[in-house]
């Protein structure tokens, strides 16, 4: 509700003939975007499988193996609560894992907890690992 109140602020001084709206407008439009689209079908998601898990956010997906993982935990993040991993030995990392190390002592995290608990989604992935790792031959 924020972001429209600073768009419609930002029309009404545009209207007013004070030309830093536009400037408002603009920023808080696009805000107001993003978090409409947040609410559309597809936009986030976590999918498990067998051989791995695909996170998508912003429709965009990240597929990750399960032997490549080498554990999940809960990390606390200034939205709240959520669910980092770290890559086992060997794993080819994704560009930006140094800067998921540096700046939450993880390779990676998810966008959302997905209605869950962080701590119940952790326990889930670490189960799927560990029973894709077992069913694994050799």
């Amino acid at each position: 509700m924020g972001a429209l109140g600073f768009t419609l602020g930002g029309a009404w001084m545009v209207m007013h003939g004070k030309p830093y709206g536009w400037f408002v407008s603009v920023i808080f439009g696009l805000a107001l975007i993003m978090c409409g689209a947040l609410f559309l079908p597809g936009a986030f998601s976590l999918k498990l499988a067998q051989e791995g898990f695909v996170i998508c956010a912003f429709w965009r997906r990240h597929t990750y193996r399960w032997h490549d993982v080498r554990d999940f935990r809960v990390i606390e993040m200034p939205h709240g609560m959520t669910v980092a991993f770290d890559f086992a030995d060997g794993a080819t990392r994704p560009k930006g894992s140094d800067l998921a190390v540096a700046l939450t002592d993880a390779d990676a995290a998810l966008p959302d907890t997905y209605g869950i608990a962080a701590s119940e989604l952790a326990a889930l992935m670490s189960a799927w690992r560990d029973r894709a790792r077992a069913d694994q031959p050799g």
